[in-house]
């Protein structure tokens, strides 16, 4: 059984989550079902009548257990301190065997706060950061998109890997005939106002990846979450010498 830990911006349940989100999910579920321990760490969220109400803050939902650290605004912040403390509390053993960090623009800045190894899973990636050329283990493109940003960072070939979106999002990502992103059955279905603020939020990064994933519509969730396990199963073990651990990219 590996026990793996993920970093997210949001969670899916959370009514402006979008498509790096609902990977994350059908991924995750996946090898949850399998028999792994799955922890997955984000801010917290409202919702209903005025934004008033929140989720709990540690639930578990298809097989994850969910965290939700609290404002979005101090989530880098958190990260780093959720880890820190997890550390302090675990002085004889690593409590997981992969941390998998959700990168939208820049990665984490998780290198000083742990010893276990960091698997970024890349949606997209800022222009302005430059990858380590020997970076301490693979990279996960969601996308071939991601996949040539990454390339175009400076990482070598050889350290990415391409787990493409499952085809089944292919179909659930289409415009219906309102012009409207189709709800994702995995959440609570959200009002119009969450409907539009969605397509604001994250109308850019869906209509490319959906393009992208045009050419991938073979692949399946079931072969996609097969790719990620087998990248985490077939990790290397730290070096106890190195005091710590590079990641990806420096983080500005």
């Amino acid at each position: 059984m590996k026990r793996i830990l993920a970093f997210c911006g949001r969670d899916w349940r959370d009514p402006k989550a979008g498509d790096p989100e609902r990977y994350m999910h059908e991924v995750l579920r996946r090898i949850a079902a399998q028999g792994h321990y799955i922890v997955w760490v984000c801010p917290s969220y409202r919702t209903g009548l005025g934004w008033s109400r929140r989720p709990a803050s540690l639930e578990v939902l298809d097989g994850i257990q969910v965290a939700r650290l609290g404002a979005r605004f101090l989530y880098r912040t958190m990260a780093g301190m959720f880890l820190s403390r997890l550390r302090e509390r675990s002085q004889t053993a690593a409590p997981f065997d992969a941390i998998l960090d959700c990168v939208i623009r820049r990665p984490l800045d998780l290198t000083d706060k742990t010893d276990t190894p960091i698997i970024p899973v890349v949606f997209g990636l800022s222009p302005r950061l430059r990858a380590d050329t020997q970076p301490p283990g693979p990279v996960i493109a969601a996308s071939h998109e991601a996949r040539e940003a990454l390339r175009r960072s400076g990482l070598p070939e050889k350290f990415i890997v391409t787990a493409p979106f499952g085809s089944e999002a292919c179909m659930g990502d289409l415009k219906d005939t309102a012009g409207v992103w189709a709800a994702d059955p995995s959440r609570p279905t959200a009002g119009m106002t969450g409907a539009i603020r969605r397509l604001f939020t994250y109308g850019r990064l869906r209509k490319k990846q959906a393009v992208d994933r045009g050419h991938t519509s073979t692949q399946t969730w079931d072969a996609t979450a097969g790719l990620v396990l087998a990248t985490i199963e077939n990790l290397e073990a730290p070096v106890a010498k190195e005091p710590r651990r590079r990641q990806l990219m420096p983080v500005p």
